[in-house]
Parts: structure tokens; C-alpha cells; sequence
């Protein structure tokens, strides 16, 4: 009988958390590769919000930065995606030469079909998104003109059924390359990015997609560009980013 190795005790634990209601209990933020100021990562960690503490997971097979796990219609970045009914919905997103203003529908499964829902109002990257039930919240993002950055505080608000946009309330300032996560039913809360002369933001607001109205919430200690956030019970986990020196 072999020895295990720790990564399996890990994942052993982890459906059995899983198997006893455990995650419900005690939910766990994972981070899977990244960009670590030199190479890319393979590395996967789990953080406890209950001991605060950081578990590294068995690593991935390749090394990845700003990953995707189906084949785009198109080489993107700075897109947004959320899943919905068996399908992947992207948004925006940026191919080397042209900003894209479209809104593809990409099937789960084989022959991984896509077809151009719809376009935005305006071209668009490192946007942010957030999902309530059939409606995708759609904020802000950045285009490259000529050698000038130009950034939005525009929303959007897609409805699936319909397949149409909505413009709402603009944000109270332009930001890029943000995290956002969904609070509560009817708010969005947009967390650091980088601001209209690309320095990172340690800004925190809160946006009511009913009222359409905004309000500042306490900076992060940090500024944070590029960064990643969690909602774990009534607590918003920002990760990782670039802060102002880059």
C-alpha cells in the first residue's frame, strides 16, 4: 500500500467536506494560476475564511495566465463570461487588433457551436459583469485609441430573453481591469481597477441596479489593479492585482 501524498489527503478531505454539507459550512475561496511579476503559474490554492489561511493544492498541468477553458470563436482577452442554461455567454474583449463589441453564445456541449447574439453600444475590454437571474450587469472597461486609453463609466444591462441592452446610470467615475462581485439581489460592488490616467484605484463602490444609484464604500488599504474578489458569507475577499508602481 502506497503512501499518500498530501495533495491527496487534501482532495480526500475535500469531497468529504463536500459529501457531509462541509463546504456549506465552511465556504473556501480557490485561485488557480496567475502571473506572478515573471512567469506564469501552474500553482492552486484554497484560502479558509473561518483561520484565514492559504492551502496549496495539487498545481495544474500547464502554467496559465488569464485562462479560458473553451475554444473562443476569436483570440480575446480582457472579456467577461458568465454560464447560463448550458451555454457560455461572452462579452467584449480584445484580439491584438480590434476591440469587440459583441455578446457570443458558445455551447457547453460538442460541437461547441457560438452565435453573435448581439452587439454593445460601444466596443469594450477589462470590463466587469455580474449576473441577476436572466439580466447580465455589464460596467465600464477600456479602449486603446490611436496611443490613448480611453476608459468608460457606462452600464449596461443585458436582458438574455430579450436580447437586448439597456443603458442605466453611468458609474461616477471610468475604471478598467476591476473586480466585481453580485451583493445581495440588486447591487454590484466594483473593487479597485485602474482609474482614467491607468493608476491603480483602491476605490470601493457599491451600485443598485434598481436605483441605479452609486455609493462609496471604505477604500482598501491597497491599490489594486487587475485583482480578483470572493463574496464568502457577508465578507468580500479581493485577491491578488498590481498596485500603482505596476
Amino acid at each position: 500500500m502506497t503512501q499518500q501524498t498530501s495533495h491527496e489527503v487534501q482532495a480526500e478531505e475535500m469531497k468529504k467536506d463536500i459529501a457531509e454539507g462541509g463546504m456549506d459550512r465552511e465556504p473556501k475561496v480557490l485561485v488557480a494560476g496567475g502571473w506572478d511579476g515573471t512567469k506564469h503559474l501552474n500553482s492552486v490554492e484554497m484560502f479558509s475564511h473561518s483561520n484565514a489561511t492559504w492551502t496549496p493544492l495539487k498545481p495544474m498541468k500547464e502554467s496559465r495566465t488569464r485562462a479560458y477553458s473553451l475554444e473562443l470563436p476569436a483570440p480575446l482577452k480582457g472579456h467577461c463570461s458568465v454560464v447560463y442554461n448550458g451555454r457560455l455567454i461572452v462579452i467584449g474583449g480584445y484580439d491584438g487588433g480590434i476591440y469587440s463589441d459583441s455578446i457570443i453564445e458558445i455551447s457547453l456541449l460538442p460541437p461547441y457551436t457560438n452565435k453573435l447574439l448581439t452587439a454593445m453600444p460601444q466596443s469594450r475590454c477589462y470590463h466587469g459583469i455580474a449576473m441577476f437571474g436572466d439580466k447580465i450587469l455589464i460596467l465600464a472597461g477600456t479602449v486603446l485609441i490611436l496611443v490613448y486609453s480611453t476608459k468608460f463609466a457606462s452600464v449596461l444591462l443585458y436582458d438574455i430573453i430579450k436580447n437586448e441592452c439597456k443603458e442605466l446610470a453611468a458609474l461616477p467615475y471610468p475604471v478598467s481591469d476591476m473586480a466585481t462581485v453580485k451583493w445581495g439581489d440588486d447591487s454590484v460592488i466594483i473593487v479597485g481597477g485602474a482609474g482614467s490616467n491607468i493608476q491603480a484605484l483602491n476605490k470601493v463602490l457599491l451600485y443598485n441596479i434598481k436605483t441605479q444609484k452609486s455609493r462609496m464604500l471604505p477604500d482598501m488599504k491597497y491599490k489594486r489593479r487587475g485583482c480578483v474578489a470572493a463574496v464568502v458569507r457577508d465578507t468580500v475577499i479581493v485577491m491578488g492585482g498590481r498596485d500603482e508602481r505596476g
